[in-house]
């Protein structure tokens, strides 16, 4: 219940983003989708940013993933997620333009089952990430983002027996670090 509760109370801070993004400075905002994390098992995602001055700007994403893959009567593949974020970047050269170096809060839930495996975890996190990257403009309207990110939070994981509705084995509750984002955005800009 307060892994819930606390995925909510994220989600309400990234919608409270918008009325700073509609008066963001001269409405500039991008829309992006990263190509790593749909070849993660097709892990959708997407996010949102708006500039707030010729420096800085703020972004909200989610990454969601509810498909299980089946191998067999028996076995099945998953990297359920369901992972929204809010944070701020500054832009070393201006606003959308070349370098950047980010923070943001970050919150999930998740279910895991690898290949051939007789074990899933799934849990809660919640933690914060930094983030640095580079912003290649391919024209007026599209552009290429890479970059990475590593983040730190706390996490309470139950690991199971058996792939499907398995037997519990036991738990772990902690802190970790660990890469939280390889960019390789298609971004679209929405703004002037």
């Amino acid at each position: 219940m307060k892994g819930k509760l606390l995925l909510a109370v994220i989600a309400l801070s990234m919608v409270s983003c918008v009325p700073a993004l509609a008066s963001g400075a001269n409405g500039r905002y991008l829309l992006s989708t990263n190509i790593p994390d749909w070849a993660t098992l097709a892990t959708i995602n997407c996010e949102f940013q708006g500039a707030l001055d010729c420096h800085w700007s703020i972004a909200a994403g989610v990454k969601y993933n509810p498909f299980k893959y089946f191998c067999g009567a028996t076995s099945q593949t998953h990297l359920r997620q369901v992972t929204p974020s809010a944070g701020v970047r500054y832009w070393f050269g201006g606003a959308f333009d070349g370098w950047y170096a980010g923070v943001s809060l970050l919150a999930g839930e998740y279910s895991v089952s690898l290949p051939k495996s007789d074990m899933f975890f799934e849990g809660f996190l919640y933690g914060s990430s930094v983030c640095g990257g580079y912003l290649l403009p391919v024209s007026d309207r599209f552009a290429l983002a890479f970059g990475a990110g590593v983040a730190l939070a706390h996490h309470n994981t139950t690991f199971y027996q058996g792939p499907v509705c398995g037997r519990r084995k036991g738990g772990s509750s902690g802190i970790a670090v660990f890469p939280s984002d390889i960019v390789l955005s298609l971004v679209l800009n929405l703004g002037r």
